[in-house]
């Protein structure tokens, strides 16, 4: 068929073979016939329409050297041809120039998509080699700078316009169309990305030398990018980095090509390019297909941004068209439909293959996107296969059922008789092979009644579909059990979204887009998962921004108000061009068919979804359900809300999880029904039941257990009786207690005292027991002083109620002595300690777990009191005892190991106390958990030890997780935290890191300030820890007002004896030998050298730092006598604790020579 040149009005130029293929593909339609040529027309065209566009495609002839002027001759012969020519497209492969100095970077890579963007004069190209040579070196001087005069059509430009406008997202839009081909052959293969660790950038150095660029992977989301900007134009191919460079950075070039100069003033083309290599020399064609597809995707894309010149165009009969399949889809295409490419590309592959069922179930929550994703197949495949037909039938009830097949006779034109069935006239003509190829989509199969077989429905729904090997059967359900009955193993489940597919999704529908962020801490981020990623959610969402003008920080801010709020806002219906127009769009609404059906299918499945729609959706053990029949009932009944997808499967099973919406969507159905409160009440009762109390032998059990008894006690639905409560209450405060969640544990503790306070007959003790617990609540959460005040009237009040003697008396004396220490108050902790000793020996025994419980603590009140031997023999006491009596891996026992680890640490045994810190935490974080606060506490110790030993990189890693721990867990300015941000300001400065230890050491200062007062250990610690930062930068001025400071508060507080004075007075005198103060550093050091040497020892490494100290300050006055006999005691001691050979010990035998050298030179 000879077909008619006048008719076509777009060119689209794809100069090598392999662009021609990728165009060929692209084409909606490809029209059958050829043009007439004569003498002196030199190309044969290719022709198709796109979008009700007549395109022709033109390419260079085989064997044809490609550059700017064979493309300058096709392009004359174009436009005579062609007379009615209103645009042309040059679509092919370039070389890519990425640029990763610039900031951000150009990081282009091999795949992505260069346009030219024209600016001014510039038309987006650059005639790099058109121009004339200087007179004095080998660069040429441009023609016209090397800008191209004709630029391209405006109507092309704001096409390019209207897809950049959707940046950075702009790739999605073309991506629909390069997976529709992406499989499909071409002479040396497909078109499928070679993939991104193929895809590798070269550098090179001044002596040639080349190594590999590292890049990040992109996720499989955003492999591609389309980048706009000018685009070089040569005739020859490039094959030198050095020239590409040049280039580059010339002429700001993103990409270099070889046709455009040479056509874009004959035909002013729009420029798309595929990066196919880098211009260097590791060019190969193995990137080309990739390339050329994408490059075509995009000259799709801005053809479908255009409507045809003239509207509704079709061209004259001697267009010839192929024969199109019939249609009955109705809903247009989704432009914003993004993701499940890897579901789609199962479907279209099982649909090609004649090995393979022909038929396929899509299975998925309501609202997951099944029928967004089958809208989309549908236009795939006839974009695919023209001539194939493409029939879908709603089934929501069986009169959608029965509209749907009457409209497919009418569309097939079939008669049917009064007597048939409409449904058997379809099928017997479509499983007939001259029905030719067909693609059947039933669309919301979800009552199982239509469905199959039973006493209401003798003729299910299953029996009238077709078969035959030309076609091909899509099912979409909610209900999984009737996807797997139908379709066997032929079954895909979609998953939920991910978050960039998410984000791409609302960033789509969005009039006003929100500024780019980091997705993963991002506002948007946080929204998406408050919608746990559902696309009819994120719709919703979408719809009602763009209609009240909000910000996505303004939705989520409504999601995050009370129940009811929530439900209002989820309850806000919307329209959607790409849902059925009957039914109610909600997302609260969407599940209340499903839920009436479960009802009908199987009431204890109905029954556990109202039952988990009063608790936390998520982690819902088996063991929390109200008891079935049998195992197997509530397997089915499982198993039903599973098919439904409303639950998933966790922990091997034994766990099942709700979605968080259908969770908001239950109790709204429950609620409507009035029968909210009866659920409520009997979770209620069943988590009373079974949770277990605070001994850490339950921990796995309750750990499962209480986020959903917390979810019982926050309920405003309805009040619980008042016994219950209580007993609720406590069990929970007690469980949050014991597992380090004081911060959870507080509110419910007050509550249960004040509901004891109001109900008459609560016993003395009962009280007091709760007080007691809320008072060690107070001291775990570091409100000392709240925690003071009440363990002194709980101590008071149980002597008077239990007598002195009590156990429980005791107990409540020991929580006090804790309470003291905290405060610093160590004389006083110490003092109680022993009290409460001799109390417990006497009554309990000596082995007693409590009384050695005693011994620890007294056993710290010695340490912090300085006295380092008593506490070490009481530590080693303790110790074995408990592995004795309790076991070596009781939280006791473990405790104690990681007393005595500290205490090894102390004494520079590092290596074993790291393998004994090393032993501990590997326990505490099978049987509790790394969040608890015992555990941090013990890798809070090792990193400590580590730094001690100078292993400064596992001291700052281990510093930084327990810090990030203990903000998580604790708060920010909760002591342990700021103790934490402490020891890391220490490992900083141990390794020079001056402005990171300054920092954290300001703010660990000012908080305990604020938090503990300006007398506490804990701050006068940071204001010595801060002084030494000072003097380290040498602001000696600083440093001595801050250490004169903290020496007048510890010798008021500690006495002049203690460790931590001891320590003061050494920094202070350190300072002062910096200032050249001599005298006044060799005062304070020789105070402090006598008092370690008879508290510590003359071989422990204080005294010995401390005497090297001092030798230096004598030596700095040149008391060459002192300095020697001070030097030599060292030697010996050093000899003694360290070994002659000793790097420390060979230092000193250096420095008394140089004594004995430098005295006897001034003696002579």
């Amino acid at each position: 068929m000879e077909l008619d040149p006048a008719c076509y009005t777009v060119a689209w130029i794809a100069p090598l073979e392999i662009e021609a293929r990728a165009a060929l593909y692209m084409l909606d339609h490809k029209h059958e016939g050829r043009f007439s040529l004569s003498r002196g027309d030199d190309y044969v065209y290719q022709a198709g329409d796109i979008n009700g566009h007549n395109v022709i495609i033109a390419t260079l002839p085989a064997g044809q050297e490609y550059g700017t002027g064979s493309a300058g001759a096709l392009a004359a012969q174009i436009k005579k041809f062609f007379p009615n020519l209103w645009f042309g497209l040059l679509v092919g492969v370039a070389a890519g120039l990425p640029n990763l100095s610039m900031n951000p970077p150009n990081d282009i890579r091999l795949g992505d998509v260069l346009v030219g963007i024209p600016d001014g004069n510039n038309a987006g190209l650059k005639a790099y080699d058109l121009g004339k040579q200087t007179s004095n070196n080998d660069d040429l001087e441009l023609l016209r700078g090397g800008y191209i005069l004709a630029t391209t059509e405006p109507v092309v430009r704001s096409a390019i316009g209207s897809i950049k406008l959707q940046a950075p997202y702009d790739a999605e839009v073309i991506r629909p169309f390069y997976q529709v081909i992406q499989n499909l052959p071409h002479a040396g293969g497909t078109f499928i990305d070679p993939g991104q660790e193929m895809d590798i950038l070269y550098d090179y150095d001044e002596s040639g030398s080349i190594t590999q660029v590292y890049r990040e992977r992109r996720e499989d989301s955003q492999r591609t990018r389309v980048w706009y900007g000018t685009i070089g134009s040569g005739e020859k191919l490039l094959k030198n980095r050095h020239r590409r460079n040049e280039l580059r950075d010339t002429y700001d070039l993103i990409g270099l090509e070889m046709e455009a100069a040479g056509m874009m003033n004959r035909i002013p083309v729009g420029v798309i390019r595929g990066v196919c290599d880098y211009g260097d020399e590791n060019k190969n064609k193995q990137w080309q297909p990739y390339a050329a597809a994408m490059a075509a995707a995009y000259a799709k894309a801005v053809l479908y941004e255009i409507q045809p010149k003239i509207p509704g165009f079709q061209g004259p009969m001697s267009v010839s068209r192929q024969t199109r399949g019939i249609w009955t889809v109705p809903f247009h295409r989704n432009p914003h439909f993004v993701g499940r490419q890897e579901e789609l590309s199962q479907i279209q592959k099982n649909m090609s293959s004649d090995d393979r069922p022909k038929r396929m179930a899509i299975t998925g929550l309501g609202g997951i996107g099944k029928t967004q994703m089958v809208i989309e197949l549908a236009y795939q495949t006839r974009e695919r296969d023209p001539e194939c037909s493409v029939f879908w039938i709603p089934c929501m009830g069986l009169e959608y059922i029965e509209g749907g097949y009457l409209d497919t006779l009418e569309k097939l034109n079939l008669k049917v008789l009064p007597s048939e069935d409409p449904k058997q006239r379809v099928k017997t003509h479509l499983s007939q092979e001259s029905a030719g190829r067909w693609l059947l989509i039933l669309d919301n199969a979800d009552d199982t009644h239509l469905w199959t077989k039973n006493e209401t429905n003798l003729y299910p729904l299953k029996d009238y579909l077709p078969q035959s090997p030309q076609g091909f059967v899509v099912v979409t359900t909610r209900n999984r059990k009737i996807a797997v009955r139908w379709a066997a193993s032929e079954v895909i489940s979609i998953p939920q979204m991910d978050l960039n597919t998410a984000t791409h999704m609302l960033g789509h529908s969005l009039i006003q887009a929100e500024p780019a962020e980091d997705h993963g801490t991002s506002v948007i981020a946080k929204l998406l998962q408050e919608l746990e990623f559902l696309p009819l959610a994120i719709s919703q969402a979408a719809a009602y921004i763009n209609e009240n003008g909000l910000g996505v920080a303004d939705y989520l801010s409504l999601l995050e108000e009370q129940e009811e709020d929530v439900l209002e806002l989820l309850s806000e219906d919307f329209e959607d061009q790409w849902r059925y127009s009957a039914i109610k769009n909600p997302v609260l609404i969407t599940w209340l068919i499903s839920f009436n059906q479960v009802r009908q299918l199987n009431t204890l499945a109905a029954n556990y979804l109202s039952f988990m729609a009063c608790i936390h959706p998520k982690k819902i053990p088996f063991s929390l359900l109200p008891s079935a029949s049998s195992r197997k009932a509530r397997t089915d009944a499982l198993g039903l809300l599973h098919a439904y997808s409303f639950v998933e499967y966790q922990n091997g099973s034994q766990m099942v999880s709700l979605h968080r919406l259908v969770h908001i969507a239950t109790r709204n159905w429950l609620r409507s029904e009035g029968s909210l409160n009866h659920y409520i009440l009997e979770a209620s009762s069943r988590v009373n039941e079974v949770l277990p109390d605070s001994d850490p032998q339950n921990r796995m059990l309750w750990r499962e257990l209480l986020p959903h008894a917390q979810v019982i006690l926050n309920q405003n639905e309805c009040h619980l009786n008042h016994e219950e409560r209580e007993e609720l209450l406590e069990k929970v405060g007690l469980c949050l207690q014991s597992d380090g969640r004081d911060r959870d544990a507080e509110p419910l503790l007050l509550e249960l005292i004040a509901k004891k306070k109001e109900r008459p007959g609560t016993e003395n003790g009962e009280l007091l027991s709760c007080s007691a617990s809320l008072a060690a609540t107070y001291r775990n959460r570091g409100k000392w002083k709240d925690a003071e005040k009440l363990g002194t009237h709980v101590m008071e009040e149980s002597m008077k109620v239990f007598g002195v003697e009590h156990p429980r008396t005791a107990a409540t004396m020991a929580d006090l002595s804790s309470t003291y220490s905290k405060l610093g108050r160590w004389k006083e902790a110490k003092e109680l300690d022993l009290k409460i000793l001799h109390i417990r020996e006497k009554v309990l025994g000596s082995d007693h777990p409590d009384t050695v419980t005693t011994l620890a603590d007294l056993a710290s009140s010695y340490w912090y009191e300085g006295q380092r031997e008593k506490a070490e023999r009481l530590e080693i006491q303790v110790l074995e005892t408990r592995k004795r009596i309790l076991s070596p891996d009781h939280p006791d026992t473990l405790d104690a190991m990681a007393r005595y680890a500290s205490t090894l640490s102390s004494r520079g045994q590092y290596n074993e106390a790291e393998d004994l810190l090393i032993h501990i935490a590997g326990v505490q974080k099978g049987s509790m958990g790394l969040e608890h606060p015992d555990t941090i506490s013990t890798l809070a110790e090792l990193g400590s030890t580590y730094k001690n030993h100078e292993r400064w990189e596992e001291a700052e890693s281990l510093g930084s997780q327990v810090l990030e721990l203990r903000r998580e867990f604790l708060g920010p300015e909760h002591p342990d935290t700021l103790t934490a941000m402490s020891n890391l300001a220490g490992v900083y400065w141990s390794q020079n890191n001056w402005a990171g230890a300054e920092e954290l050491e300001q703010q660990v200062l000012e908080a305990n300030k604020r938090v503990v007062g300006i007398d506490h250990p804990l701050t006068v610690g940071a204001m010595l820890n801060l002084a030494a930062t000072y003097s380290s930068q040498g602001r000696l001025v600083e440093a001595e007002a801050l250490e004169d400071q903290v020496l007048g508060t510890r010798m008021k507080t500690h006495g002049p004896q203690h460790p931590d004075t001891l320590t003061a007075m050494a920094n202070l005198a350190l300072t002062y030998w910096r200032q050249n103060r001599w005298d006044k550093a060799e005062e304070l050091e020789t105070k402090v050298l006598e008092t370690r040497r008879n508290i510590l020892g003359s071989e422990h490494p204080h005294t010995l730092i401390l005497m090297s100290n001092l030798i230096g300050t004598f030596m700095s006055q040149k008391k060459w006598e002192e300095a020697q006999n001070l030097a030599t005691q060292l030697l010996e001691s050093q000899k003694r604790s360290l070994g002659e050979d000793h790097p420390n010990t060979l230092s000193t035998v250096s420095e008394l020579l140089f004594i004995q050298t430098s005295a006897a030179m001034e003696e002579s």
